[in-house]
């Protein structure tokens, strides 16, 4: 499934160009839309979350401050659910019948399917970007717009197969560019943003992901400052 939205929250923060902390995602299954033909649902329309450290760099590149010259990473630990349906009716090998149309029973072009197991496991997500930003108002007042190009963790399942197969099918795969655009700001202490972004993904590819948006919150709070000198002295 591709996700449509997410909600992702982060706090920390180390100098002025620098910020450490700690990022949350979340993603509600219904945020989500298929990206292949025929993809069966999850039972119970589990989300999609995850939790982790991340980094950020912004270096002025204009004595002004209104260009920065971004880098982000960061390593989420996310649970993904997924749902195991097996073939029934007279294409299964061997020959089961033919399960009745219901919650635990889909038909997906005209052949039919059976619940089999729902089961959640854990991956971990890599991210590293180049995000530039332009800075409105003195030291960015007024928030900054940013654009820029992002390596990420990939997902991948096998979706249907002519074998029982036991435990999982999803795969990870590295990289999966995406491009991305937005505005963030701050209200004292809390961090606020908003981006759509579009993965580098077709037909051919080991998914084909859409369109996507992403709402931040955070909250920075400086850990670090440099010595600043005795304005008496």
């Amino acid at each position: 499934m591709t996700s449509r939205g997410s909600i992702l929250a982060a706090s920390g923060a180390f100098g002025h160009h620098v910020e450490l902390g700690v990022r949350g995602n979340y993603s509600a299954y219904q945020w989500t839309q298929p990206s292949s033909v025929g993809t069966m649902p999850v039972a119970d329309s589990p989300p999609t979350w995850g939790v982790g450290p991340e980094m950020r760099v912004a270096i002025p590149v204009d004595k002004a401050k209104t260009f920065h010259f971004g880098i982000v990473g960061n390593a989420i630990i996310a649970q993904v659910p997924y749902s195991q349906w097996t073939l029934t009716g007279p294409l299964s090998m061997p020959m089961t019948p033919t399960c009745t149309p219901s919650a635990t029973c889909v038909v997906s072009q005209g052949i039919p399917y059976t619940l089999t197991s729902t089961q959640t496991e854990t991956h971990v997500v890599w991210t590293l970007g180049v995000v530039p930003s332009y800075a409105f108002g003195p030291d960015g007042e007024y928030g900054h717009v940013f654009a820029g190009i992002t390596a990420t963790t990939g997902f991948s399942n096998d979706g249907f197969a002519t074998t029982y197969q036991s435990g999982s099918t999803v795969n990870t795969f590295w990289p999966l560019f995406i491009a991305s655009a937005g505005y963030a700001g701050s209200i004292d202490v809390l961090r606020l943003g908003g981006s759509v972004f579009y993965p580098f993904t077709n037909s051919g590819s080991a998914i084909d992901y859409g369109f996507g948006f992403l709402f931040t919150v955070g909250v920075a709070a400086p850990l670090w400052e440099g010595k600043h000198p005795d304005p008496a002295h």
